[in-house]
């Protein structure tokens, strides 16, 4: 599989959009049903757990797609 790298940087800022809307998903899910989980079963371990793992996860995508679009935007200047 031969990859063209002229779409590069598109492909690696499309992948890095869709990385950071999924973290903005975590973040959602985190502050709203996790929130709820945490009111009615604030006592369980289980749920503490997998709560703090939606925002942990979110926290790691985002972090993960603004590193895409750095890496994107040295590519594209390196080209010029």
């Amino acid at each position: 599989m031969v990859i063209d790298m002229k779409k590069t940087p598109w492909i690696l800022l499309i992948l890095s959009v869709l990385l950071i809307a999924w973290g903005i998903e975590d973040f959602y899910h985190y502050a709203v049903i996790g929130q709820k989980l945490l009111q009615h079963y604030g006592g369980e371990e289980a749920i503490n757990s997998l709560v703090n793992y939606s925002l942990v996860n979110g926290v790691i995508k985002v972090i993960l797609g603004v590193f895409l679009i750095t890496i994107c935007y040295f590519i594209r200047k390196k080209k010029k």
